[in-house]
Formats: structure tokens, C-alpha cells, sequence
């Protein structure tokens, strides 16, 4: 029964983990699974060795087990799928209180999407496995992310750019 106790707890705390309209492309252990919502998706994965994320497409309820946080290149906004990673971490992006250069980091794009604004664009590469840093540009909320960090090769923008590693001051 604690063993049941801990497994249930563990679904219902991944399921705080699920994000909605969101994608992880590839990365595929499996991808032949019909399921019946979300929670059965996030079971198969957490019963899959090397499953660390799941994306289940509303449609035809397809479950994808991944092997990698985010997929390949991290989330992109897709209606009628949600995604998640089994451990995430919900809290506000400690990022928002380190010093934001007015710069952009060249090269290094893992990908961009379209975001509310900075915190979204933090959590978005958060829970991508090789996001190290990004360029937010806010005039239409395009957020880079980028496969390495940055300390002395930037552009004076109008962008906001953050290495996810930053200390806050």
C-alpha cells in the first residue's frame, strides 16, 4: 500500500508538470500507445526505463514516451497537444532576478518560439534538456533558445538575453 501511496503521488505531482497546446518533437521511445488521457501517458512513462518526458496528442489520444526533457529542441506551441516532463519545476524562473543584458546572444539557436513574455520564454527553455540561455525580443515576444551560454560575444539589441546558469545579484 505506501508503495501504491508514493506511485499515486508521483502521477498526481507529474501531472502538475503537463503542459497544455505544448509539443516535444522526437526523441521517441515509443510512440504506438493509445491511451485515455494524460495520466495514463505519464504512467506508461514513468513504467519505461529511460522515459523522462511524454507529449499525448488529444486527437486520437497517442501517447509519445521520450527520451530526452522537452524533446529534441525544447516545446512549440501546438493546439490538441500536451507535453510533459516527469520531474519539472513550476516556480517562478529564478533568471527573472539576474541582471538581463538589453543584448542578444548570437548563434547557438536551438529554437524560437512565440511566448507571453520573458518568465513564459524561461520556463520554455527550463524544460528543454539543452537550453543553457535566451534572447527574448520583445516587440513580438520571440523567444531564442540557445545551446550554450554566453559571456562576451553579444549584440547590442533590443533584446533581453539570460544564461539559465546566472547567479542572481
Amino acid at each position: 500500500k505506501q508503495w501504491y501511496q508514493r506511485r499515486v503521488r508521483g502521477i498526481s505531482d507529474t501531472m502538475q508538470c503537463v503542459r497544455e497546446g505544448i509539443a516535444f518533437s522526437s526523441n521517441d521511445l515509443s510512440s504506438h500507445l493509445i491511451v485515455a488521457d494524460e495520466e495514463e501517458c505519464i504512467t506508461y512513462c514513468r513504467d519505461t526505463e529511460l522515459c523522462v518526458a511524454m507529449m499525448f496528442r488529444e486527437t486520437d489520444h497517442r501517447c509519445y514516451l521520450k527520451s530526452k526533457r522537452g524533446g529534441h529542441n525544447g516545446g512549440s506551441l501546438a493546439p490538441g497537444y500536451n507535453s510533459a516532463n516527469m520531474e519539472c519545476d513550476n516556480r517562478t524562473p529564478s533568471q527573472l532576478q539576474c541582471s538581463v543584458l538589453e543584448e542578444r546572444f548570437p548563434g547557438s539557436d536551438m529554437h524560437h518560439v512565440r511566448v507571453a513574455g520573458m518568465e513564459e520564454c524561461l520556463r520554455f527553455c527550463r524544460d528543454a534538456e539543452d537550453c543553457q540561455a535566451v534572447s527574448f525580443r520583445e516587440k513580438d515576444n520571440v523567444c531564442e533558445m540557445k545551446r550554450a551560454t554566453f559571456e562576451w560575444w553579444t549584440i547590442k539589441s533590443h533584446y533581453k538575453s539570460v544564461n539559465m546558469n546566472c547567479k542572481s545579484d
